[in-house]
This record gives structure tokens, sequence and C-alpha cells, in this order.
């Protein structure tokens, strides 16, 4: 009789909100937040009218909100928030939360459990990052818009039918790590980039950058040892991420997230205009053991999300060291529900038509011999519909077939085709009646558009409807050029201007030195005033000779600045592929400038 009273007790002191406070629409909409997070942790639904619960509001020192991930920094301010309480089955949860939801933390023993998802990153206080100036550009109408990104110069380069609008360099995350290769991947509608890099802490951050105000939505740290992952882009996946990772309405991403050394992984669900972390799905899920060993004893992974409807995310897990696989495991997670089941698109090399979900992918046809060598069945065949029982688009068993890419509003089917030797070539065949046209041999990468399709050559120019006789732009000379991303058919272009900050690159001014007459990405050469003996080029700033440049050489400039001595230094890449540092002016001259436009 004690006990029952005892807990009656326990049940009514959990069962109210805390009597000092004011209970608001605000708090029980963090309440509610958490109540969600703890139903996707524990695999059944916890809500205020079946747990006890509390909660408390506080002014916590820092934004760790009392609760610090282990080798992390955290900005000295003071956060206020709410602490959560709810008790399932006689154990308590303790729930930290910031007052505008976007920092979710789940605090075990005093850290955060690896399901917390939403800890934010500090703004930057380095002025070399700060932006000074910017551009607005405006944007007329198109039929379809695409972004080219730039590796050597880390910047991005609008494009449209009428070739490239827009220009900028790569925004970078607040205290991300100089010199890290991001990962990238832009919304449906155009309208939001999300960028995954490294930070100074050695994590990895992933922000939603708004490209009509030229700031971050917010910025997100992820956990130790934790890879990040945006889906398989079309061109470069290791940099490229995939449209399909953000919903059909591009108010939704979903981005993965995976530790090898543990294997464990995670799928976490952004909201693209607050940047609020909204749902969590991870490996010690009771959803996912639910599934059975075919999702849970698979080894190490990674979580590659496939395909996002507005309600149902669609999530390939992907097994590290092993190649040559026909279809990975794949599961369709449907976080309102709070529901996972097994998903049709399972193919590693598939495409999804998104006005109706049409699948396209490559896979072994049985029906006819294989002629090609190698380790892995040949995927001799293109067919779409049923993984089960294609639909067959496309046969040739003297060739292996990947990369399938809708293209012209799902008229067309580009692929990649590699026969036994290995040469490798890309083609188009009409869905309809199966007619194969080869493309040009110097096309690398392909990206459908709703009318066409963009093909990306060996030397870097974006060419529409594989026209290599009239590129639709060129990226600078031996710069390494990626397809980022085009409209996905279905989608409208949101955005009417792209805000350009001018000094993203954190340009800075060196003391003693005249302004900067060039910045990274430039094509410059040395000017006359150099004279005879020309400008030295050295490996480090001020550092050892490497080779003399004359007067008109020219260069794309790949990085920098760097103040030393007296002069402002930019590393250098000469046509034959030499790189350098050379110093930019003294108080009487310059020795590089601007290469003129042309006209």
């Amino acid at each position: 009789m004690k006990y029952r009273i005892l807990c009656m007790l326990i049940i009514a002191a959990f069962s109210v909100v805390a009597p000092m406070f004011a209970q608001t629409d605000d708090q029980l909409v963090l309440v509610d937040q958490a109540m969600l997070h703890l139903s996707n942790y524990l695999g059944k639904p916890i809500t205020r009218d079946t747990n006890p619960w509390t909660w408390t509001e506080k002014i916590y020192p820092d934004t760790s909100l009392d609760c610090p991930a282990e080798g992390l920094s955290y900005t000295q301010i003071q956060t206020v928030g709410l602490q959560v309480r709810i008790i399932d089955e006689g154990i308590e949860y303790d729930y930290r939360i910031t007052a505008d939801g976007s920092v979710l933390i789940l605090c075990r023993s005093g850290r955060p459990d690896s399901s917390s998802v939403g800890i934010d990153v500090p703004p930057t206080t380095d002025p070399a990052e700060e932006i000074i100036d910017r551009e607005v550009q405006q944007l007329a109408s198109s039929r379809w818009w695409a972004w080219a990104y730039i590796v050597e110069t880390d910047s991005l380069v609008l494009l449209n039918p009428s070739g490239d609008q827009a220009a900028l360099f790569r925004p970078r995350l607040p205290n991300e790590l100089p010199g890290t290769t991001p990962k990238l991947a832009v919304s449906r509608d155009g309208r939001y980039l999300i960028i995954a890099a490294r930070l100074n802490s050695g994590v990895w951050g992933v922000g939603i950058y708004a490209v009509e105000t030229g700031e971050f939505v917010q910025v997100h740290q992820f956990s130790t040892n934790e890879d990040i992952y945006l889906g398989f882009g079309y061109d470069q996946s290791s940099i490229t991420g995939s449209p399909y990772i953000v919903g059909p309405q591009s108010r939704l991403v979903a981005v993965g997230a995976a530790n090898i050394s543990t294997g464990a992984w995670r799928v976490v669900v952004f909201d693209l205009a607050s940047g609020a972390a909204l749902y969590q799905l991870d490996n010690s899920s009771p959803l996912m053991l639910a599934l059975g060993a075919t999702f849970t004893n698979i080894g190490i992974v990674f979580p590659r999300v496939v395909y996002f409807t507005e309600d149902t995310v669609h999530v390939q897990l992907v097994r590290f060291g092993v190649g040559g696989t026909e279809e990975n495991p794949a599961f369709a997670w449907h976080p309102n529900a709070n529901f996972v089941e097994p998903s049709p698109y399972s193919k590693t090399n598939i495409d999804i038509l998104p006005t109706d979900g049409q699948p396209i992918f490559s896979y072994a046809d049985s029906s006819e011999g294989f002629t090609t060598e190698g380790p892995f069945v040949p995927l001799n065949a293109i067919g779409m519909g049923d993984i089960a029982v294609p639909q067959r688009v496309y046969l040739n068993s003297n060739f292996s077939h990947n990369s399938p890419r809708w293209a012209t509003g799902g008229e067309q089917v580009l692929f990649r085709q590699e026969d036994a030797s290995g040469n490798v070539s890309w083609s188009s065949v009409a869905v309809r009646t199966g007619t194969v046209s080869p493309l040009d041999s110097s096309i690398a990468a392909v990206y459908g558009l709703p009318d066409g399709f963009l093909a990306r050559t060996e030397n870097g120019a974006v060419v529409l409807n594989g026209n290599i006789a009239a590129p639709l732009w060129q990226g600078p000379v031996g710069a390494e050029v990626v397809l980022l991303w085009a409209v996905p058919l279905g989608s409208v272009f949101a955005p009417t201007t792209v805000v350009i900050p001018l000094n993203q690159t954190g340009i800075v001014h060196c003391p003693g030195t005249p302004v900067s007459q060039v910045a990274i990405g430039f094509e410059a050469r040395i000017t006359d005033g150099v004279g005879g003996s020309g400008l030295r080029l050295r490996d480090v700033p001020g550092g050892e000779f490497v080779r003399s440049m004359s007067s008109g050489t020219q260069f794309l400039i790949i990085s920098g600045p760097q103040c030393q001595g007296t002069y402002t230094w930019w590393n250098v890449r000469l046509a034959d592929g030499t790189t350098g540092w050379a110093a930019e002016a003294d108080q009487d001259l310059y020795f590089i400038e601007p290469v003129p436009d042309a006209g």
C-alpha cells in the first residue's frame, strides 16, 4: 500500500508544470519537441498525456546548456532555455532546449546523448571573416537554373540558358577549418545552400545558408568522429549532394551522419527556414531494430538519403568497403508517424523522377549472356519501375552501366557505360522509342533538366544538351569544375536576388600595402612595370625562389591572401600547372593585375 501511494505521489509530482512559472504555448511547443524526440528514441508514443513530465525555465551560463560535449568549446554567453524531465518506465530523461527550439540535448550523465541535435556553432569574431560589403544581384526569370562549383577557388557560379548570371565565393561556416573541402547541396527551389565542412574543433558542422539574404539561417555541429552525408550528387559525389535530401516543398532537409569507428549512424531532419532540428532516427532506435537483421547486422554503414517526399525519408544503408553491390538495404522513415518500413529505392545506381517518384536504375539482366569481364557481375541493363520486375529501357551486355539520370522531364535517360577494357563513355536513350545516342567523349558528368540536360567536360566547360561546339560556360583554365545542382523537374526556382558578399573569402588589407585589385578565382597577369627581371614565384610567402615570371605571364589565383613582410601574397597556378606565391604590390607599383575582360 505504501509503495502504491509513493508511486502515485511521484507521478503526481511529474504530471504538473513547475508551479513557479506560467505555462505558455511557446513552452509547450518545446516540451512537445522533447516528447517527439523521446518517442523516436524509444520507438513508442510519448506525449504529455501518457507520461509524467515537468519543465523548468533556466538561464544557462553558456551555450552548452550545462551539458557539454567532451572536447568542444562553447560561447560563454547566458542562454535562456528549458530543462524538461520526462519519466518513462521509472527512468528519467533529462532534456535541455534553447528558447527558440534550435538546440535540443538529451543529457545523460552530464554529456549529450549521441542522439542530441542542433548544437549551435557560435559565430566567429575573426575580422577576416566579417562581411564589410555586399552586392545584391537581381535575377530575371528563366526556364531553368543551375549552380557550378569551382574546386580550386572554392567559388560558385549561377547559370541559366544565357550563361553565367552570378558568382560568389562559397560561404564559409563560422569557425570553419581553413582549407577544408566542403560538401554541398542545394534545396529544390534553389533558395538554400546546405554546407557541410570541418570546424576548427575537428568536428563536422552543417550550415543552412540563404542565398537571398547572404546569411546563415543556422549552423549545427555534429559529434566527434561523425562524418556527414548529403546524399550522392550527380557529379563528384565526395563534394556535391543531392537535391532530393530536401523535401518537395523545400521546407525540410534530411542529413545523414555516421561514426565509422563505432558503427553508429543517424539521420537528422532540419527545418530550412528556421534551421531547427526537428526529427532524428539512429541505428539504436527500436524502430530500426524491428526491421530485423537485414538492417541491423550489416557491419559499418553510412546513411545515404536518396529521396525525401513530403512526409517520408528514403534512406539506403551503404556498407563501407563493399564495392560492386547492386543493392543496399533501404528503409522509408515516416517521422511524423514515428514509423519505419522497407523502401523500394534500394538500387545502388538509381535516380528518381520527382513528379511521380518513378525510379530509373541499372541492374543485371540474366536474359542475355554477359560478355564484359571483371570481379563483379556487370550491370548490363537500364530499367525503371518495380526493382523486382523492372521495365527494361535498355540492354547491352557488352557494357556495364551505371549512374542513370533522368533528363528532359523523364523522356530521356542519360547513363554511363564501361567496356571490358575500362573505356568509359556517356550515352542517352529515349524512353519511348529506345533510340540510343552516344555523347561526346569529352563529357565527364551530366545533370538532367526539365527540358534537356547539362553536361560537364573534362576541361571544365558546361554545355547544354551535349553541344560541345558552343559551351554555355567555361571554367578557369586548369581548374576542376563540378555540376552542383540544377532545378529539378516540378520545382520552381524561388530566388529573385542573390546576395554576393564581396569579401567572403576573408580578404584582408595587409598593413602597409596597397588595396588588393585581385581575389581568389581571378585570372591575373604580371604587369608591364616589373621590368625585364620579372616577378619571383616562391614556395611560401617570402619563401624559397621557384621561378621567375615575365611581364604578361597569366595565371589563376587559387588561394590567399597572406600577409608577409611588407607585401600581400597570393597563391597562383600557371598554365603549365606550376603553383607558388607571388607578391601583389609595393607602395609604388602593382606587380600583378586582373586580366582585362575580352571586348
